[in-house]
Formats: structure tokens, C-alpha cells, sequence
């Protein structure tokens, strides 16, 4: 005879069990457009929603402010606690830490909130109702050619630089002496129609030159950053023969070089990203010197340095701690803000005033500063894992988006600053949008099951574009496909953060989106390097799949 209460019982267990691994799994694996389960830290807001549903649970608020203090002093500590329910209860601590921190002002004002707040803010619009790729191009020789950075000029056109080992195709009129070491740079300027206007190389007899990244001054001159072992180059007796950190400047008609200075001392010092600013421009890198130029530093440290038109100091900030730290990207807006992404695996000195820094692999730290080098404000993106949220761009309110990946190691599942964020499995890209006040408005995942990786962001006309790379075929990249080891992308996300489109440009080798901008006429340019010859390069690159050939992809959208 059947014992009928007893399997009722273990089926019930069943079902319990069943539906306990359902919800875990399938908040492993959510959608793509996720903001994330409720998670507290330094300059974020926490709630629990989706964009597809609401909920407004209770939170708490952790930020990270300035204080009205002179800059290079330190504010007090405050903490507030405020519990709502029927009845109201409020208690304070306060607490004075004094510190020389050049994060500016050292002094932090922390406060925490447990409130019921209202779900995260939408915009009404206009957004990005379409996109469309318009032209796919190849430019190098036959060597590896990188492009490394691109910004708009004032005629709808653009300016790239980049560095490369060929002296022959596109590169041949850059390659001006047999006696330069390699890999060389390269600055190229386009018409807005794409065609090449004039192109110029640079390096040394001495040694090789690396540029990262490219500005257009409000004056119409070109800056470009970067580092070089070129003794030709050297700030100082001190620096000769170690890596220099350099600025050059040119004619934007010609590309004749202005002028050209390099910041160095006895260790290695690289200049990694640079941004325009209204009176100059501003750089971002690090530093392993205790002398010469950055004599002042403690030791190995994050820089962030602004200068006039003229490459003349306005403000130095840098950030030090027990292990290195650079700046991955830095950006500016119409009001005078200034944003920078610092990659870090410290936790001490100028870092010990940021909550939830793990040390153990990279986290990223993103930075406020006004016009003037105060320090507004801090917030964190950390796990156990590595978190590389290098691309930053103005959202147009003050605030900004950054971009980047995170890799989980050893957790097996989100934990820290990311814990309730999907993990769509190997690495994963996501797309951070942070209020003017150093809140967090969304957060969105661009991944699929295997590595995705971003590595730029720029804002448009209704929302942002993205680049990066990645293995997946699935989820936000399904869309695409996969057609053999990295394919590039660019992805067209409202101000929301809303999938509105994703191209790739691939082939069967590997395929690297690595920049982008967005042009005074409205369009998206994007370049990459590829070493493959088939699928969308089938007719374009005729060098061989061995080496990297860069290429450069234009897009248009309609924003309602």
C-alpha cells in the first residue's frame, strides 16, 4: 500500500528545493538591462528594480561629500543615521580625522540614510531610437597598427592617434627616418567624409615613442599624451633613460609640431588619457618617481595634472597608497566638471578614506573634481575579484557613465560593491550611470556567457555608444553572433540605459574595438585594430592575419 502522506511530504521538499534553485539561478543569469539588488557604498544609492519593474523597498545611502573647507584641509567626519518608520528616530556620531590627503578636500562627510526612497530617476528624453553602421575601412600597413585615441574637430571631422611597426601603406608618409626605433606614433587628421587629411610620425633614434590618447583644445590645437624611453626626451638628468611621461602639440592645418614637453623623474612616469578643459587640457597617468618632476609624490601613485593651452601647471592632484594605481580615463563637461577613473589594488593612505576597497585584485575608484581641483566627491566599484572601469564620459547633468568589466576571482558570484549584479559567466562588461551628487542612478549588464569586455564610452544625442570586444553569442550579443575569437562592437544604449543597438565588426581571428568619438555633425566614429581577412574584412585587409591592421567604423542615429 502506498504511503501517500509521506511522498505528499518529500514531493513538497522537492518543490521547495526546486524553486530555491530556480530563483538562485536565475539571479545568476538575469537580463541584460538590470539595476541591481538592493547593495549600500561609498556614493551609492541602493534600491532593488528593474527597468521593466519597479519596487520600492527600504535603503540605505552611503556618500561620500565635500565639505565647504579651504582645499588641503581636512573635514570632519559626521555620520548621520535616520530610521523612518511611524515614528521618527534620529542619532548622530561625529568624528575628526585629520589627513594630508591630495584627493582634496582630505576631510570626508559620510553619511547614511535608512529611509524608503523612490525608485532610481528615468529620463523622458529625447533617446536613441536607431542606429546603423554607414562605412567600414582599414588603414595601416604591413606591420601591427594600433589606434589608441580619437576626439572631434570643429569642422565634423577628427583626429586619431596611434602607434605602430609599419613603414609602408597608410604609414608610409609617417615613417620620415630609417634611423627611428619602432614601435613609432602616429597622428592623423580625417574630414568629416572620412578621407585622410595629413598624417605624422614621431619617435627617436633612441628609442620608440607610445601616444595614448588625443585632445582638441578650444583653440583648435591638437594635444596628444602618452610615454617614451627616447633619451632626446628626458625632463631631467634624473629621467634619462626611464620612461617619460610627454605632451605633444600640434597645428591642427598642418600637424606641425608646436611644442613638446615631458614630465619624468628616476622612475617610470606615463601619461595614459588626456581630456580638454576650458582653459587647457587635463592628463591623466601615474607615477613610480619621487623626484624630479614629481618630487613631491610619496611614492608610486596615481596623477592627475591640468594644465593651460600653453602646457603650463594649473592644479596637480595624485593619489597614493600601498600598491599602484593609475588613472584609466579621464573627461570633462560643459560645466566645468571633471571625472577620472583611478585603477587601484591600494587600500591605505589616500585610499583609506573610500569605504569597500578590496586591495586583492584591481578596483576602480571614480573621482569628481570642479574647475578648480576640489575634490567633490568618491564612489567605489570593488570585489574580490578584478573591477577595471576605465571609460568615463559626462552624462550632461553633472554627473557621468563609466565603463568596464569585472572578472569574479576567486568568489564563485558577485560579491562587495557588485553583489546582486548578474554574473552572465567569464568576464563581464557593465555600464555604470552616476548622478551629479556621486549616487547611482542605473546600472546595466553587456554580456553574454563567455568574455566581454568595454573599452570606451562617449555620450550622443539621446544616450551613449560603447566599444569593446567579446566571445559571446548570447544575450547582448546575440543579436551579433560570434564569428571567431574577439569580435569588435559598438552598442547604442539610451539615457535609460536601454539596448537600442548592437553592430559588430568581425571576422574569424581576433577583432578589437578600442575608441570611439561622436562628431559635431552628429555622427559615431569608432576604430579598432583586426587580424582578420574574411567575413566583414573579406575585401579590406589584403596583409596578412598575423599582424593587426587598424580599422575604422562609422555609424549614424536618430534620436526622438
Amino acid at each position: 500500500m502506498c504511503n501517500c502522506n509521506f511522498i505528499c511530504k518529500i514531493v513538497s521538499v522537492l518543490i521547495l528545493v526546486v524553486a530555491f534553485l530556480v530563483n538562485t539561478v536565475s539571479g545568476w543569469f538575469g537580463g541584460g538591462d538590470i539595476i541591481p539588488t538592493k547593495h549600500c557604498y561609498l556614493g551609492h544609492t541602493c534600491y532593488e528594480t528593474t527597468l521593466e519593474e519597479t519596487t520600492e523597498p527600504s535603503t540605505e545611502e552611503h556618500t561620500t561629500q565635500p565639505s565647504t573647507d579651504e582645499p588641503g584641509t581636512v573635514p570632519s567626519t559626521e555620520e548621520t543615521t535616520e530610521s523612518t518608520t511611524e515614528s521618527t528616530t534620529e542619532s548622530t556620531t561625529e568624528s575628526t580625522t585629520e589627513s594630508t590627503s591630495p584627493v582634496e578636500p582630505s576631510e570626508t562627510t559620510t553619511t547614511t540614510k535608512h529611509t524608503t526612497t523612490k525608485p532610481p530617476e528615468t529620463d523622458a528624453g529625447p533617446h536613441i531610437m536607431t542606429a546603423e553602421q554607414t562605412s567600414l575601412a582599414v588603414f595601416g600597413g604591413s606591420a601591427d597598427d594600433i589606434y589608441r585615441g580619437i576626439a572631434p574637430m570643429s569642422d565634423g571631422g577628427y583626429v586619431v592617434c596611434g602607434t605602430t611597426d609599419s613603414k609602408d601603406g597608410n604609414l608610409a608618409k609617417a615613417y620620415t627616418n630609417t634611423s627611428w626605433k619602432t614601435p613609432y606614433s602616429f597622428i592623423a587628421r580625417y574630414s568629416k567624409t572620412g578621407t585622410l587629411k595629413w598624417i605624422k610620425g614621431f619617435s627617436s633614434t633612441s628609442a620608440g615613442i607610445t601616444l595614448e590618447d588625443v585632445a582638441v583644445l578650444s583653440d583648435g590645437s591638437i594635444v596628444a599624451v602618452g610615454y617614451t624611453q627616447a633619451t632626446d626626451y628626458a625632463a631631467n638628468n634624473e629621467s634619462k633613460g626611464t620612461y617619460e611621461a610627454i605632451i605633444l602639440k600640434l597645428n591642427a592645418s598642418n600637424g606641425y609640431l608646436k611644442s613638446k614637453k615631458s614630465f619624468g623623474g628616476k622612475g617610470a612616469d606615463m601619461f595614459t588619457c588626456v581630456t580638454a578643459t576650458d582653459t587647457g587640457f587635463a592628463v591623466g597617468g601615474t607615477s613610480y618617481s619621487t623626484t624630479g618632476d614629481f618630487a613631491d609624490l610619496p611614492g608610486t601613485s596615481a596623477i592627475i595634472m591640468n594644465f593651460d593651452a600653453n602646457i603650463n601647471i594649473i592644479w596637480k592632484k595624485y593619489l597614493h597608497g600601498n600598491a599602484a594605481s593609475t588613472i584609466g580615463g579621464i573627461a570633462y563637461d560643459n560645466s566645468g566638471n571633471l571625472f577620472a577613473t583611478c585603477l587601484t589594488s591600494s587600500t591605505t593612505d589616500d585610499f583609506s578614506v573610500f569605504d569597500n576597497l578590496t586591495g586583492g585584485y584591481t578596483d576602480t575608484v571614480v573621482l569628481k573634481y570642479d574647475n578648480t581641483g576640489a575634490y567633490q566627491w568618491g564612489y567605489v566599484i570593488s570585489s574580490t575579484g578584478r573591477d577595471e572601469f576605465a571609460a568615463v564620459a559626462p552624462d550632461g547633468k553633472g554627473g557621468c557613465v563609466v565603463a568596464g568589466n569585472f572578472e569574479l576571482v576567486p568568489s564563485p558570484i558577485p560579491d562587495g560593491t557588485l553583489k546582486g549584479i548578474p554574473h552572465c559567466g567569464g568576464i563581464d562588461a557593465l555600464v555604470f550611470r552616476i548622478n551629479a551628487n556621486g549616487t547611482q542612478r542605473w546600472v546595466k549588464t553587456l554580456s553574454g556567457f563567455k568574455d566581454d569586455f568595454i573599452t570606451d564610452i562617449v555620450r550622443t544625442d539621446g544616450g551613449f555608444a560603447i566599444t569593446g570586444y567579446s566571445t559571446s553569442a548570447n544575450r547582448e550579443f546575440a543579436v551579433t553572433g560570434n564569428e571567431g575569437g574577439y569580435d569588435g562592437f559598438v552598442s547604442f544604449i539610451n539615457t535609460n540605459g536601454v539596448t537600442v543597438n548592437t553592430i559588430s565588426q568581425a571576422g574569424s581571428k581576433n577583432d578589437v574595438a578600442e575608441c570611439l568619438t561622436y562628431t559635431t555633425d552628429g555622427e559615431i566614429v569608432a576604430l579598432g585594430k583586426t587580424q582578420s581577412t574574411d567575413i566583414d574584412f573579406a575585401e579590406l585587409n589584403t596583409y596578412s592575419d598575423a599582424v593587426y591592421l587598424g580599422y575604422m567604423s562609422r555609424y549614424t542615429i536618430t534620436v526622438k
